[in-house]
């Protein structure tokens, strides 16, 4: 059924993003082999955590449908100085892109906050962009301090805000030079316990 209603759409003749939320064997072999061959290949995305994208190779054309926001100079210069804080306790910078600006401001900035009241904070339906200063004590008793990149986009935001989010996203990390970032799709997933298992990966 997925196979025929692929063969059915218009996305072989335009240059988009696909999204598809099942796993690569609902797609017929025959099919996957004539995107990989032709102008569409699949990949996997940790943005839809175990989904797949069909998408244009094509990256001239495909680059002129994705937006990617600037970010606003204010918001830079507050990331810069959160960055070198000098405080112990866990803080927070919320940011969100302004859709009609097509730009990444600041919404809310959160002085010692919980990963659980930070989820609290999230809306369900929106994506949102995060910056965590994290007090995190390793098992053998060190104290460090990352500061994480959490990129926030739920189950059933509309797609052109994912689009933009998604699109800005990298741009935003470099902006404040970050190297710790994660990614979820469930805001539920937002717990300390999370951000220890991300940060594991990080000796």
């Amino acid at each position: 059924m997925l196979t025929q209603e692929i063969r059915k759409s218009s996305f072989f003749k335009t240059n988009c993003f696909i999204f598809w939320k099942q796993p690569l064997s609902c797609f017929e072999p025959a099919l996957i082999q004539s995107c990989q061959r032709g102008r569409l290949h699949s990949r996997k995305s940790s943005l839809l955590q175990g989904g797949f994208i069909l998408k244009t190779r094509d990256s001239s054309k495909m680059s002129s449908s994705l937006v990617v926001c600037e970010v606003d100079e204010s918001l830079k210069e507050k990331l810069k100085k959160f960055r070198f804080r000098k405080e112990t306790n866990n803080a927070a910078i919320l940011m969100k892109i302004d859709m009609e600006k097509q730009l990444v401001i600041l919404e809310e900035e959160y002085e010692d906050i919980s990963m659980d009241d930070l989820r609290n904070e999230l809306p369900e339906r929106q994506p949102r962009f995060i910056v965590y200063s994290y007090k995190y004590v390793h098992a053998d008793g060190r104290v460090s301090y990352p500061l994480c990149f959490i990129f926030s986009s739920p189950m059933g935001c509309k797609p052109e805000q994912q689009m933009m989010y998604a699109g800005s996203k990298n741009r935003l990390v470099q902006s404040a030079d970050l190297t710790k970032v994660f990614e979820t799709r469930n805001v539920d997933d937002l717990t300390e316990e999370w951000l220890k298992n991300q940060l594991a990966f990080f000796r």
